[in-house]
C-alpha cells in the first residue's frame, strides 16, 4: 500500500507556521532504508514496500521548539502499519512504575472528588489496558478508546467498557488519561479538542508524551541507526511512528489552544494529610522530585489540564 502523503503546514502543537527544516531524507536510500529494515522488517515489510519515493522531512517549530514530521501518511496506511506491528509492552512493568501510577491515580481521584467531577475515567489509546485496569481496581467507572481492539475481550471481562475512538455517545469524564498517544497522530490538535469536549466540569486531562531535551543537538549530527534509548537515539522523531516530538512548552500550548489550563495536582491533598505546612511542603517536594526523576529516566513528560 502506498501512503497518501499529507503535508502539514504548521506546528501540530502551537499552530505556528514558521519553522526550520532540520532533516530531509529519502525513505528508500540509506540510512533510512537501513533503519526501516532493521526496526520493522519482516513484520511490516508489505507495508514498507509502498514507501519508494517518500521522504522523511522533520521541521523544528520557530515558536515552541517542538519537532514534527512535515509529510505524514494517511490514516488508512497508518492503520495497516500499526496493525502489522507485533504486540508491544508485554513484559511485566517494573514495580516502581506501578507504584508511581498508583500514587498518581490516587491524587487525580482526590482532585476529581474535591471538584465534584464524576468518577468516570477514559483511557484513550489504552493499548493492553494496564492503566484502565488500575483505575477500575480503584473503583472508577472506566471506558477504553483505542483503534487496536486485541485487548478488548479481556478488558470487557474485567468490567471495562471498550469502544473505538469517538464512536459512542458523548459521555463526560472526570478523568481522561492519554499516555504515549499524541506523538503518533497526524492531527494531535484535533484529538485534544475532542478530548477537551469529553472533559466534565472540574475534571482533569492527563497528557503523556516522550521527551528528548537533546534532540536539537542530535539532529545537527544525526545517527539514524543509533539504538533506541542510547544517547544518540533519534527515536523521538522515528520515521512513520513518532510524527510529533513535543517540547514542554509545546505540549502546554496544545492544551491551551483548546481552552484548557495547566494544573499541578501532585500536592492537592497535602494539607489535610499532614500535621503542619512544613511537613506538607516536604511531602510535596518529594512527590514532585519523584515525578521529575521518573520522567528524566524514562524520557517522558506528563502534563495535567482542566477547564478554567
Amino acid at each position: 500500500m502506498t501512503p497518501a502523503w499529507q503535508s502539514r503546514p504548521s506546528c501540530p502543537a502551537c499552530g505556528n507556521f514558521h519553522r526550520e527544516i532540520v532533516a530531509d531524507l529519502p525513505h528508500d536510500a540509506p540510512p533510512l532504508s537501513t533503519y526501516l529494515r532493521t526496526f520493522y522488517a519482516p513484520t511490516v515489510h508489505p507495508t514498507l514496500a509502498g514507501l519508494e519515493g517518500g521522504r522523511h522531512v522533520v521541521a523544528r517549530c520557530a515558536g515552541c521548539g517542538s519537532h514534527y514530521q512535515v509529510l505524514v501518511p494517511g490514516e488508512e496506511w497508518l492503520g495497516a502499519f500499526y496493525g502489522a506491528l507485533p504486540a508491544m509492552d508485554r513484559e511485566r512493568q517494573p514495580t516502581f512504575v506501578f507504584a508511581q501510577r498508583s500514587r498518581e491515580l490516587v491524587m487525580l481521584v482526590e482532585w476529581c472528588e474535591s471538584r465534584g467531577a464524576p468518577l468516570r475515567a477514559l483511557d484513550f489509546g489504552a493499548g493492553r489496558g494496564d492503566w484502565a485496569r488500575l483505575a477500575a481496581a480503584a473503583g472508577l467507572e472506566v471506558t477504553v478508546m483505542d483503534v487496536a481492539t486485541a485487548a478488548f475481550p479481556s478488558l470487557r471481562a474485567a468490567g471495562i467498557h471498550c469502544e473505538l475512538p469517538f464512536g459512542g455517545p458523548a459521555d463526560r469524564f472526570g478523568l481522561i488519561h492519554a499516555e504515549q498517544v499524541l506523538e503518533h497522530l497526524p492531527d494531535p490538535s484535533g484529538t485534544v479538542a475532542r478530548l477537551a469536549d469529553l472533559l466534565a466540569p472540574g475534571g482533569i486531562l492527563a497528557l503523556g508524551v516522550p521527551r528528548d531535551d537533546g534532540l536539537d543537538e542530535k539532529l545537527r549530527a544525526p545517527d539514524w541507526l543509533a539504538p533506541k534509548h542510547s544517547p544518540a537515539s533519534l527515536n523521538a522523531v522515528a520515521p512513520l511512528e513518532h510524527l510529533n516530538a513535543f517540547t514542554p512548552s509545546g505540549l502546554e500550548l496544545l492544551g491551551k489552544r483548546h481552552g484548557l489550563a495547566r494544573v499541578y495536582p501532585h500536592g492537592w491533598s497535602l494539607l489535610p494529610e499532614t500535621p503542619s505546612l512544613r511537613a506538607g511542603l516536604r511531602q510535596f517536594l518529594r512527590r514532585r522530585l519523584r515525578l521529575e526523576y521518573r520522567e528524566a529516566m524514562a524520557l517522558t513528560q506528563t502534563q495535567f489540564f482542566t477547564r478554567p
